[in-house]
């Protein structure tokens, strides 16, 4: 594994764990948001495991611009979509911190 997957995925391991107690009150997540959010946290961290020669980076941004794809598909799956898109620009910001 390269260096920036090596910092990657503890990243959003942490991002992970901060969900419910910091996270989720700081943006005024729904339990809904929350779940969407952990799912798409746990999908990122399964492509981040499995692509280890691709950049982290290209991963989430193509990540995010396929959850922002999605939302726009179908108004009764758009949120899972939403929140899964920006999901994955927490993690690219934090990533980047």
């Amino acid at each position: 594994m390269n260096s920036a997957s090596e910092q990657a995925i503890p990243v959003v391991q942490e991002y992970l764990k901060r969900i419910g107690d910091q996270i989720s009150p700081c943006y005024g997540y729904t339990f809904k948001q929350e779940s969407c959010s952990r799912w798409a946290a746990n999908e990122i961290l399964k492509l981040l495991k499995k692509e280890k020669d691709i950049p982290p980076l290209l991963i989430l941004e193509k990540f995010a611009a396929q959850m922002d794809s999605f939302s726009c598909l179908n108004r009764n799956t758009s949120f899972i979509f939403s929140v899964a898109h920006d999901t994955a620009m927490d993690i690219i910001d934090n990533l980047l911190e």
